[in-house]
């Protein structure tokens, strides 16, 4: 197959920024029905998300947003990234 150039289409998700003091606002955002998808290690090295489509804990850092996506899955986004590739829905 050849190299195409591709947009990628323009897709409403949900996300809360993870302040690092802001615990039960994440933990409320990100739910699905198997139960709780944030973790935080609070004598470790931070916080995880669990992302049901891969199944697997990613890491996610103070200022990372966390993304549900369109399905159902929740991933952490680095703030930089976030800012360059989502515009806030009005």
């Amino acid at each position: 197959m050849p190299v195409v150039e591709a947009v990628k289409r323009p897709i409403k998700v949900t996300a809360v920024k993870w302040t690092g003091v802001n615990l039960e606002e994440v933990e409320d955002f990100a739910q699905d029905d198997s139960g709780k998808c944030f973790d935080v290690e609070y004598a470790g090295f931070g916080a995880e998300v669990w992302d049901s489509v891969q199944e697997v804990w990613i890491a996610a850092h103070v200022g990372d947003w966390i993304v549900k996506g369109i399905k159902g899955e929740f991933y952490p986004v680095n703030d930089a990234v976030f800012q360059e590739t989502y515009d806030l829905a009005p």
